[in-house]
């Protein structure tokens, strides 16, 4: 396989350069295929062109460095900073093609796939791909360029931040958010597929994001120099004068963590806590959002769902039982406004028919009888819109039927000493 097929002054060919050279001329062909037919209306006509050139340029300069020797040799920039062969110049080309196609990728994927609302995340990736490539580019042509990196930026005391440092902060925040935005493809992926619910998912994402950037965090700041160990150590009273401080805060962040991990609520569960009546929206580790009837966003303390007490609608089965006083005049036929309390009831979409609504008549009031209609809904979001199209509904029939609704009474009897003081006077 090494005999050289091809021996001449300037042109040495063997068999493994024709197969390379075959290989480079396929990957060209298929990267060229790609640029023609999956790029459409992505990338400009001029952009194309220029990858075009780009590709085949490319492979002819790899191909010509491995059949004539004599290329490699070649300084195609060679001074006291920069020194720069026909082969690095190459690999260079590489990286800045594929930074590129990379680049092209991931937006497509981003704008196709919907992974973020936000622009931030790809615009943090494809920093981090252009700050890689520049790196190993400047790493090839600059002579010193590891003596740059030592280059130290801020000193404090015993720790010295250099520009490595700085490029290794970064890099490593980009690839912990990149890590964070994976998990939770993959876990939306997962509720997709209904092999968890979506309230799992949030709660699985939020434990392993805080998890995963504490040892983030605590990893830089080894890496870079501090020993937190001793950091801590010294700063313990003034942590513990902190802690008094913001005890409440700790408070609602352990809160947040008990809510996380006992999943008594969830996102998407209907509870009333406090005054406050609503949806959940959102679980972090120091509050819950939750969307009230109102269409308002109303913050928590996660300690509130901890400490108080808190009515979840959701939880259990996923049918509630309300309750919706009536009064009638004395003298009404009770059993037409068992009726119509039923039929009221009955026909309106939003209340189950199995269990089936029920009435009570619960007590002979001072004024009026008193009816009480006892019915079921799966819906307690709007719950105060089905009693009021019930309390409309049972008005008209009310009034059909002939049934008064009486006013609040009150009889005053006047004893007879106290009419004969009055005539006296």
């Amino acid at each position: 396989m090494n005999d050289l097929i091809i021996n001449l002054k300037y042109l040495q060919i063997d068999y493994w350069d024709l197969i390379l050279g075959l290989i480079i001329i396929l990957f060209a062909s298929f990267i060229s295929i790609y640029i023609k037919n999956h790029l459409k209306g992505e990338v400009k006509e001029i952009s194309k062109k220029i990858m075009l050139i780009a590709t085949w340029g490319f492979s002819i300069i790899m191909i010509s460095l491995m059949v004539v020797p004599s290329l490699r040799e070649i300084a195609v920039i060679d001074n006291k900073y920069v020194r720069l062969n026909p082969v690095e110049l190459a690999i260079i080309v590489i990286i800045l093609f594929v930074n590129l196609f990379l680049n092209k990728i991931l937006k497509r994927w981003f704008n196709s796939s919907n992974v973020s609302k936000k622009k931030s995340p790809l615009i943090m990736f494809r920093s981090l791909l252009w700050l890689i490539s520049i790196h190993y580019i400047l790493k090839i042509l600059l002579i010193q360029y590891n003596e740059i990196l030592k280059l130290e930026l801020i000193s404090i005391k015993d720790v010295a931040i250099t520009l490595a440092d700085i490029l290794f902060v970064f890099i490593s925040i980009s690839l912990t958010a990149l890590s964070i935005l994976f998990l939770k493809l993959a876990l939306n992926r997962q509720v997709k597929r209904e092999k968890i619910d979506a309230s799992t998912s949030v709660t699985l994402l939020n434990i392993s994001k805080y998890f995963i950037w504490t040892i983030v965090i605590v990893f830089i700041f080894q890496s870079i120099g501090f020993n937190l160990s001793i950091l801590l150590a010294g700063s313990a009273a003034l942590l513990v004068g902190i802690g008094m401080g913001i005890q409440q805060l700790f408070n609602d962040f352990a809160s947040g963590l008990i809510l996380l991990i006992e999943r008594q609520v969830k996102v998407g569960d209907y509870i009333d806590a406090d005054t406050i009546s609503g949806t959940i929206l959102e679980i972090g580790f120091r509050t819950t959002n939750v969307l009230t009837r109102d269409n308002i966003r109303v913050i928590i303390p996660n300690s509130l769902l901890v400490s108080g007490s808190v009515i979840n609608w959701t939880k259990g089965e996923n049918y509630s039982r309300f309750a919706l006083n009536v009064g009638v005049a004395y003298g009404s036929d009770t059993q037409k406004v068992k009726q119509i309390l039923l039929k009221c009831a009955n026909d309106h979409q939003l209340v189950l028919k199995k269990p089936e609504p029920q009435v009570q008549f619960t007590d002979f009031g001072t004024s009026s009888l008193d009816f009480k209609l006892l019915f079921y809904s799966d819906n307690p979001f709007r719950i105060e819109f089905v009693k009021s199209d019930l309390r409309f509904n049972i008005d008209a029939e009310f009034r059909k039927q002939g049934i008064e609704i009486p006013f609040t009474q009150m009889d005053v009897h006047f004893r007879n000493d106290l009419n004969l003081q009055s005539k006296k006077e």
